[in-house]
């Protein structure tokens, strides 16, 4: 075993020359070197080329964020089912985000959360909102002329000496 053990390790053992030219010609040692030269100047290029590589990667990964926030916020100010304070709100959303996924994902839902909430009757616009008389404003003026033309209340009025009327 400790025989078989001692192969194994010899196995395992890289052969390690005493100089690094030993048992070369001049030939050998001139290529070796010129290998060597090369092997460094190439991992000095690949190197420099990484860092190219990631800045240019993180420029490309800036433009498509940039073009990603346009395209959803060009599509926010083209839809005409929302009014202006809506799109406003949306567009400012879709600018602050950190990724194309994050302005796509705020694009969809924002959109479909105000478009559902738009169809409840609310006016588009200013110029409707107002033109378009508020139905709160009408009730409370149908329950003064209510009041005053109910007998009894004008009686009272006129007892209580508020209703200059009768």
């Amino acid at each position: 075993l400790a025989e078989e053990e001692a192969e194994e390790e010899k196995k395992e053992e890289p052969r390690i020359a005493k100089a690094p030219t030993d048992g070369m010609d001049k030939k050998d040692i001139e290529a070796r070197t010129r290998l060597n030269a090369q092997l460094e100047s190439t991992q000095k290029e690949n190197k420099n080329l990484k860092k190219i590589l990631a800045h240019v990667k993180g420029r490309l990964e800036e433009i498509n964020l940039s073009n990603a926030r346009l395209l959803y916020t060009n599509r926010v100010l083209r839809d005409s089912s929302l009014n202006e304070q809506q799109k406003k709100k949306i567009a400012d959303m879709i600018n602050k985000t950190q990724t194309v996924d994050e302005a796509k994902m705020i694009f969809e839902t924002l959109q479909k959360t105000m478009a559902s909430t738009s169809s409840k009757n609310s006016p588009k616009s200013l110029s409707e909102a107002v033109s378009r008389s508020s139905t709160i404003i009408l009730s409370g003026q149908r329950r003064q002329e209510n009041a005053e033309e109910s007998p009894v209340t004008n009686r009272w009025a006129k007892l209580a000496g508020i209703n200059n009327k009768n």
